[in-house]
């Protein structure tokens, strides 16, 4: 970040003398009028070409700042720290999981990345890419240990962002992405997230995940 800043200030500097160079020269070989227009036309322009280049910079410089966030979000979901936890939820597996505090880091880790797609630094589709085969299936793996840890702190607020999360990520890979995008509660979205739930279980997905967490 600071080297682009850094290479912005040079470029506009070095706008700004050749800018200067060229209005002297033709300030020497003007009327006083043409000085005059002269002297505005390239001040405007210096401006206007300091705004937009300086814009741009800005713009891939937060680009490269989110996708280097990006990167370090995806090498943490796989460190060794991460994967530890995720074996250690697939072997208790949907029983006797609601106190699992292992349940509740990776909830905490999932409800980061909802935050960050809440607040519009990274898209839904890009956590899909990402996350989301693991978002939506660790989800329904924990929710015991979520319904728990609500009741025992008596707020049904606690991991919120991560299930609309998963709710509209549901939708996304299912190509209903009109309702994939919103972000209020919705009770047809809900509904239909518990069919996808129930068809996870019954169809043997479920438990081929977590056969699949279990060896890592």
């Amino acid at each position: 970040m600071k080297k682009i800043i850094r290479n912005c200030i040079t470029i506009i500097i070095s706008i700004g003398l050749f800018g200067f160079v060229y209005l002297i020269s033709m300030i020497f070989c003007s009327s006083d009028q043409n000085k005059w227009n002269i002297l505005t036309s390239v001040s405007t322009a210096f401006v206007a070409i300091s705004v937009i280049f300086l814009y741009f910079q800005l713009k891939l410089s937060r680009d490269i700042s989110i996708a280097d966030f990006v990167m370090r979000i995806d090498e943490y979901f796989d460190s060794e720290k991460l994967v530890e936890i995720r074996k250690r939820i697939a072997k208790i597996g949907l029983k006797n999981n609601s106190e699992s505090f292992d349940c509740l880091e990776i909830l905490d880790f999932f409800e980061k990345i909802a935050y960050l797609e809440r607040e519009g630094l990274i898209s839904l589709d890009a956590i899909d890419e990402m996350w989301g085969y693991w978002i939506v299936r660790y989800w329904i793996v924990c929710r015991s240990c979520v319904n728990s840890y609500r009741k025992k702190m008596k707020d049904n607020s606690y991991y919120l962002l991560t299930e609309e999360m998963v709710e509209r990520l549901i939708f996304l890979g299912n190509k209903k992405s009109k309702l994939a995008n919103k972000k209020i509660k919705n009770k047809k979205v809900c509904k239909e997230a518990e069919e996808f739930y129930e068809r996870l279980k019954i169809d043997g997905q479920l438990e081929e995940f977590i056969k699949e967490e279990n060896s890592l």
